[in-house]
């Protein structure tokens, strides 16, 4: 199974945690169950969890009242689900600069890790 956890950054923010807040109660529910689907399932389907072409990037996907939102992730030691970055989603496409943060950061974590601070 995979456990799903939440990016911590150099200075100690968590900024998923912080987009996360500032959704309603029942948006905020839909998205822990969501991420708790991605725990438990053995095979997800796409429609919660898929990976974004060309990257390492995966993308948790919760719907809830019309509103998308998208959680920007990538796998750590084989089973582990680090989200970088979570954005309410408002175009077809994901956005350059969405993909652009969640590498900057993905790549702060790796550099991180290699130097033993995770």
């Amino acid at each position: 199974m995979r456990k799903v956890e939440f990016l911590v950054t150099l200075d100690g923010k968590c900024p998923v945690r912080d987009f996360i807040d500032t959704l309603s109660i029942k948006t905020q529910a839909k998205t822990y169950a969501t991420f708790k689907i991605v725990q438990t399932l053995r095979i997800v389907p796409e429609k919660f969890f898929k990976k974004l072409s060309g990257s390492d990037l995966y993308e948790i996907r919760v719907l809830h009242d019309k509103s998308i939102y998208r959680y920007l992730s990538f796998f750590h030691n084989g089973n582990i689900v680090i989200v970088a970055h979570g954005f309410e989603k408002n175009t077809r496409k994901t956005p350059a600069r969405e993909i652009v943060t969640a590498v900057e950061r993905m790549n702060d974590f790796k550099e991180q890790y290699k130097r033993g601070g995770k």
